[in-house]
């Protein structure tokens, strides 16, 4: 019955300012993924439904000048919607816990995002980051060997 009064009301508050609120579209949208999430459908519906939801609401909330940053100083939500989406998956459908490594590194991605005025900054440090990539391809191949010997024995 929750659910009803939910929708019904977001339905309203749509319809009342459609000309600026798409994003309440695509909001109610993620509630649906939700949802059907939540319905027993397929914890992979908690992904995309997460990634609809926070993005669609820092939109609504920046047309309804609650947040007045510039538009472009959020683009850092994407990435952590993304870990955030993974995250719950990963919840949910109670995976290995290397599973939370793609959503820990978008989560750092986001938060290096918001933490730099200017997106050239943000790009020399990925380009600094990244220069320890072979590292991380030793200690993740480690990682492999560890697990096929445990495996294996």
């Amino acid at each position: 019955m929750g659910w009803i009064f939910l929708v019904l009301g977001a339905f309203i508050l749509i319809l009342k300012n459609w000309p600026q609120s798409w994003e309440g579209l695509l909001f109610l949208l993620g509630i649906f993924f939700i949802y059907l999430a939540l319905s027993g459908q397929d914890a992979g519906y908690y992904f995309p439904g997460c990634i609809l939801i926070v993005n669609s609401a820092a939109l609504l909330l920046w047309d309804f000048k609650v947040i007045s940053a510039p538009l472009w100083r959020l683009w850092p939500l994407l990435f952590g919607s993304m870990g955030l989406g993974l995250a719950i998956v990963w919840s949910q459908s109670r995976a290995k816990f290397w599973m939370l490594l793609p959503s820990g590194l978008l989560l750092l991605l986001c938060g290096a995002g918001f933490a730099f005025e200017s997106f050239w900054a943000y790009q020399h440090w990925l380009r600094r980051l990244f220069d320890f990539w072979p590292a991380l391809a030793v200690v993740g191949g480690a990682m492999l060997l560890i697990s096929l010997r445990s495996r294996s024995n």
